[in-house]
């Protein structure tokens, strides 16, 4: 039997994704051990999916003071120069050397950052260190939130041997929708009811995306090609055994925090 296709879609909102989602679970995630689940039954899950959840959002502003200050995104602007892509009819006219117009990048407090944020995990985290990680990257999105636009999608990068399988949510930033956030960032139930019930619906055996580990750079450059995904915008694989979102989470964030701070540097 062939590989399934890799499928992306994108649901704009809560109610778009419960509204593709069935009733009642396969057998498969029906099945799987309550505690797993982080409690939640797929029932819980669809109904905590609107009611949102926000019982770890002071976990998560625990962690802001640690946080670096300031992080600056580049945004593409234009400036003369003697080549470039454009003429400038006015300096061509008056006979200045740079006479073009060629793209450059440069920090603007209008740039947007597209955070496209996988809950995925491996079998064996647990649903406690599940949450631990979705309170990292919750902090992360509030603290950007606070310095830039930004864009969240919440995904989950299952798949198999050369296809992927993304159910992709937004999150609405302006202003933060913090308790749905909150809830499917850190929610077992969400990851392990409602996603694994997409990609079973997609004939997904169980694997990571490509059937590969979520740190293998060949993984993160065919996933960021298939989001279509640019140098400044920003994908958190899934999730692994020592994984830094859980044992450091407050240097993950400040890693993350200098990454956009020093690109152009770089």
């Amino acid at each position: 039997m062939p590989a399934p296709a890799s499928v992306v879609k994108h649901f704009q909102t809560s109610a778009d994704f419960l509204g593709w989602l069935p009733r009642r679970a396969c057998a498969a995630v029906e099945n799987s051990s309550l505690d797993w689940r982080g409690g939640e039954t797929y029932e819980d899950s669809r109904r905590l999916l609107i009611k949102g959840d926000n019982s770890n959002v002071a976990h998560a502003s625990l962690l802001l003071d640690q946080l670096l200050d300031s992080v600056e995104v580049p945004v593409q602007l234009w400036q003369q120069s003697v080549a470039g892509y454009i003429p400038c009819v006015p300096a061509v006219l008056a006979g200045h050397p740079e006479a073009f117009l060629r793209p450059i990048d440069e920090e603007s407090d209008s740039s947007p950052i597209r955070v496209y944020a996988s809950v995925g995990c491996s079998a064996g985290i647990s649903a406690a260190d599940l949450t631990k990680r979705g309170i990292a990257i919750l902090a992360l999105v509030i603290k950007l939130q606070a310095i830039r636009p930004v864009e969240l999608w919440v995904t989950d990068d299952s798949g198999g041997s050369n296809y992927a399988l993304f159910s992709c949510l937004r999150i609405e930033t302006s202003p933060l929708d913090l308790s749905t956030a909150a809830y499917v960032l850190t929610s077992a139930g969400f990851f392990r009811n409602l996603c694994f019930e997409f990609n079973y619906a997609h004939g997904w055996g169980g694997g990571w995306a490509w059937g590969l580990d979520p740190r293998n750079p060949q993984s993160q450059r065919k996933t960021r090609a298939l989001l279509g995904l640019g140098d400044n915008d920003l994908w958190i694989p899934g999730a692994y055994f020592l994984d830094p979102l859980i044992q450091k989470p407050v240097e993950w964030i400040n890693e993350q925090l200098q990454q956009f701070a020093q690109r152009e540097a770089a």
